[in-house]
């Protein structure tokens, strides 16, 4: 039985306008022992709509506690385990390529990004398994984050899975050959597949343009995204992992889709600097990342 929200005069289902990866930042705040308040806080930090109810997360927390809480797989993948690796169904021919990513996450981004779990390695397992050409951190980082988005939201919802976006770009990967992109875009043309989905509204304020050598913003500067976070501003690392997904996506998702790392090396051709982030944790030491 679906569960609605009154608003006014008008009832609305809790999780409607709200995209899948959005729901799982909420079960992932959960699963980080956050309160309602914390919650809200984050919401607002990264989404671009208006806050969310008490009423709206305590509807998320009854799903959260029905589905067993916190679930193992979204524990943080300890790489000595070598049996749990094969317990959550990750391919052992793939943990070297996984491995790098993991030290990417944890090098470059030093806290900004959640630790890598098993939940996040099994789908990066099965990116690999359809494409075991994508050994470029942010290529493989970007679709198995969002797959573990959607995958927690399943896991917590009765609802069976819709969106088919994703499924549809791993079974046509168009980057691969100009021929595939061309089928890739018919087929959207004509339908058939879906076109990948935006994330999420995040907040457009915490962007700035870039500017070239002369002051002017270049024309595809509206795809280079540069934020400063702070820890106490979102407290979360999913909530930041969110923000990270979106700044690629805006950046990605121009006309059809280009593997991330495909984009960022035709920005910084063009003098652009793709991303950067510059991330004060709670000791007060700045993080800057530069993509």
């Amino acid at each position: 039985m679906n569960t609605d929200i009154n608003i006014g005069q008008t009832s609305r289902l809790y999780h409607e306008g709200m995209t899948i990866e959005e729901q799982a930042v909420i079960y992932g705040c959960f699963n980080e022992g956050l309160k309602v308040s914390e919650i809200q806080n984050v919401w607002n930090a990264i989404v671009h709509r208006g806050p969310l109810s008490n009423r709206q997360i305590y509807l998320y927390r009854e799903r959260w506690v029905k589905g067993g809480k916190k679930s193992s797989i979204d524990s943080t993948a300890k790489w000595v385990d070598r049996k749990a690796f094969l317990e959550y169904g990750i391919q052992v021919e793939h943990l070297s390529i996984l491995n790098d990513m993991a030290n990417w996450i944890v090098r470059e981004f030093r806290g900004f990004l959640p630790k890598p779990t098993y939940r996040l390695l099994y789908w990066g397992s099965h990116v690999l398994s359809l494409a075991p050409e994508l050994k470029e951190e942010v290529d493989l980082f970007m679709l198995s984050a969002q797959l573990t988005l959607r995958d927690i939201v399943y896991s917590y919802s009765s609802r069976a899975q819709a969106q088919t976006d994703l499924d549809d770009l791993l079974s046509y990967r168009p980057w691969r050959s100009k021929q595939r992109d061309e089928k890739y875009r018919s087929a959207q043309i004509r339908g058939d597949v879906s076109g990948l989905i935006e994330i999420a509204p995040v907040l457009q304020s915490r962007y700035r343009p870039s500017l070239n050598n002369s002051g002017e913003v270049p024309s595809t500067a509206f795809r280079s995204t540069q934020t400063s976070i702070s820890e106490n501003e979102i407290g979360t690392a999913i909530g930041r992992q969110m923000l990270f997904l979106g700044m690629i996506h805006k950046m990605c998702l121009d006309e059809g889709f280009v593997l991330p790392s495909v984009r960022m090396r035709a920005l910084r051709s063009e003098g652009i600097n793709p991303i950067e982030i510059n991330f004060s944790n709670e000791l007060g030491a700045t993080v800057r990342t530069r993509y």
